[in-house]
């Protein structure tokens, strides 16, 4: 928990770039079962007058606008802020298609720089759960939405991907302190499927929650590595290629032990609140 609030954690390692989002992201549409994608779902639920002003915190490398490029209306302009550099200079490279629309900058959801009633919307995919005051980042978000704007706020249940940390914790190495045990267990998230709703209701009064349904079936033991040692990018950097290659190797057992195929559950979805008009 203290790793998934942790800002200085978050913008210096586990989001300086977008390499370690970008590989759980190709792991999610490698093996989703659903064959409808997360980005373009997420761009359903999102209903906004042709002309519209939108706020994105936590826009990562704006993978939500680049997969629903050309069902973006030509009314709708953008903030797109985020706690990294890095990010910020991913997303102004993915969405130079907005850059006549559309302003990049460095933001704190706990402090917006921004007046009240500015925004249409204001949307939170996947991030609230890393804001060290979520309420703070939830009240700030109400305040600059305009009466009657809504706040998109996707975020997982508590048995998402549970699977991922089972394989963690059953890992037989000899190396104290490898996979590090903050690891072996699922974290407890500040804003979830579970306690959003309540988080939410303190400053809006109109909230629905919309799920996701969807599972991975994975059946490759590299990529499925790659997404493990995203999650602990500090811990990933001081192990060797033949530690890297061991731990391919016990996940590519595991794999034969299933008979090639490794069910992960998933529980994500998103809030969608809606300020009084």
């Amino acid at each position: 928990m203290e790793k998934m609030t942790d800002q200085k954690y978050l913008v210096t390692s586990q989001y300086k770039r977008a390499d370690n989002l970008q590989a759980r992201s190709d792991f999610h549409a490698r093996f989703s079962v659903n064959p409808y994608p997360w980005f373009e779902w997420v761009f359903d639920q999102i209903n906004l007058p042709a002309q519209a002003q939108i706020l994105e915190i936590g826009c990562g490398s704006g993978e939500l606008w680049v997969q629903n490029r050309t069902r973006i209306p030509p009314g709708w302009e953008f903030i797109f802020g985020d706690l990294s550099y890095g990010m910020l200079q991913e997303a102004k490279h993915n969405l130079a298609f907005l850059s006549d629309r559309a302003v990049f900058t460095a933001l704190d959801v706990q402090l917006l720089r921004f007046e009240n009633n500015r925004f249409d919307a204001v949307i939170a995919n996947h991030v609230l759960y890393h804001v060290p005051n979520v309420e703070r980042g939830i009240l700030e978000a109400h305040r600059v939405l305009v009466p009657g704007g809504t706040l998109y706020a996707a975020t997982n249940g508590a048995a998402h991907m549970r699977q991922i940390f089972d394989l963690i914790a059953g890992y037989p190495s000899e190396e104290d302190g490898w996979p590090p045990a903050r690891m072996a267990r699922l974290p407890v998230l500040s804003f979830s499927l579970e306690n959003g709703r309540v988080l939410l209701a303190k400053f809006f009064e109109d909230i629905e929650l919309r799920l996701y349904q969807d599972a991975l079936e994975v059946t490759e033991s590299v990529p499925l590595a790659n997404y493990i040692l995203s999650l602990m990018p500090e811990e990933r950097n001081a192990l060797t290629d033949a530690e890297i290659a061991a731990f391919t190797q016990y996940l590519q057992d595991v794999l034969v032990k299933n008979f090639g195929r490794y069910h992960i559950h998933k529980e994500t979805g998103v809030f969608i609140a809606r300020k009084q008009a």
